[in-house]
């Protein structure tokens, strides 16, 4: 008899103890779900690819105010955009600017408190400031070996332009300018005219757009022959992208340059010229308009 009580007690002895490890298992599977659900912190690493996808000079702006300053921000994306970035890009204070076609980018304005969470997501490449473009200087003919090229067409012929088009982005063109006749109908090769600055004008009330438009295709006629473009019978494409006193920002050149993009085949635009730049601060892999 004490031998089956014995026999009894081990029994409910070893069911019991089972019984607490089931439990105990349970009750962990329970807290490792519940910590998997909660928000963390990313990891070291996790933040470093973050840092990666905000320029430096963005996130300096980031710090300015304590984040409560609103940034104008050029967004590149790898992909797709999510439904969760798009309720962001439509919502918290986040303003569209722009949208890239060709360049799967966006120009928006958003709070600096939300730069980090819009780099967060995985479509989103890199995000930069939407910085200042303005003017560059430009060269003579001696330095650019224009002289040259103007005699390297087949046997011997002038490459003249004639059949292309030249886009022009730049503060604009003053398209009634003699330099910018056609010979044979006396008409402006300046055949297209865009504003991408907001002021809706296509004029250039700053200057240097003709000056550029004048080196690239100018017949020299005013000169009576002494200075003359490069090309002088080609079109021209006037893409306004820098406002009266000679500033733009990155999103008009890329507004510009998407235009381009879309419209190249039916002008033949075969050149591109922007005599204009800002600092570099990010790597061409991540520079937009690189």
């Amino acid at each position: 008899m004490k031998n089956k009580k014995r026999n009894k007690r081990s029994i409910a002895i070893t069911w019991l103890t089972c019984l607490s490890l089931v439990l105990s298992l349970c009750a962990g599977i329970l807290v490792i779900d519940r910590a998997q659900a909660a928000p963390k912190e990313p990891a070291e690493s996790a933040r470093g690819r973050l840092k990666d996808r905000v320029a430096s000079d963005l996130r300096q702006q980031m710090r300015k105010n304590g984040g409560r300053d609103t940034l104008k921000v050029i967004v590149q994306l790898n992909d797709e955009m999510s439904q969760p970035l798009k309720a962001l890009l439509h919502g918290n204070g986040v303003k569209v600017m722009r949208s890239f076609t060709n360049f799967n980018s966006l120009a928006v304005e958003l709070p600096a408190s939300l730069v980090d969470y819009l780099a967060s997501f995985p479509e989103v490449e890199f995000a930069s400031v939407d910085s200042d473009v303005r003017t560059m200087g430009g060269h003579i003919a001696h330095t650019t070996g224009a002289d040259n090229v103007r005699s390297m067409g087949p046997n011997g012929t002038a490459l003249d332009g004639a059949g292309i088009a030249i886009a022009i982005v730049d503060s604009g063109v003053y398209v009634a300018h003699d330099a910018f006749d056609d010979a044979q109908n006396g008409q402006s090769r300046v055949i297209v005219s865009q504003d991408f600055t907001g002021e809706g004008r296509t004029d250039d009330p700053y200057g240097h757009g003709t000056h550029v438009a004048a080196a690239a295709a100018g017949n020299g006629v005013v000169s009576h022959g002494k200075y003359i473009g490069i090309a002088p019978k080609a079109k021209l494409i006037n893409l306004r992208v820098l406002n009266s006193q000679g500033i733009g920002n990155v999103s008009s050149v890329l507004a510009a340059l998407d235009w381009i993009m879309t419209n190249r085949s039916i002008y033949n635009i075969r050149v591109v010229n922007m005599s204009l730049g800002m600092p570099a601060v990010n790597s061409y892999q991540t520079d937009p308009i690189c």
